[in-house]
């Protein structure tokens, strides 16, 4: 009989810490991209409190779906707002290396 269930997996529960290292992960490739975008003179790294990253696990982490609204929930409260900022401000690309300019 085809699409049979054989058998069941059961996955643990991610804690805080592996929610916050997916968020590292993902602010690892946007700093890839920003990094793309930097030049000699200027380098742009996004860099996230743990009180960001406490944020983003309180609402992209659910014990239903899992991790899975994570990546939704960083496009929707970094991504998007970082993007604005960047094209309203060309400026920007005129900072002095390890200036905040969003904290």
């Amino acid at each position: 009989m085809m699409g049979r269930i054989d058998s069941t997996i059961a996955f643990d529960s991610l804690t805080h810490s592996d929610c916050s290292h997916i968020i590292d992960q993902i602010t690892s490739k946007v700093n890839v991209t920003l990094d793309s975008w930097s030049d000699d003179n200027t380098k742009l790294i996004l860099q996230l409190t743990e009180k960001a990253k406490e944020m983003l696990t309180k609402k992209g982490y659910s014990q239903e779906k899992g991790a899975r609204e994570i990546l939704r929930t960083y496009r929707k409260m970094v991504d998007t707002p970082l993007a604005h900022v960047l094209a309203s401000n060309p400026d920007l690309f005129q900072f002095p290396d390890n200036q905040a300019i969003i904290e």
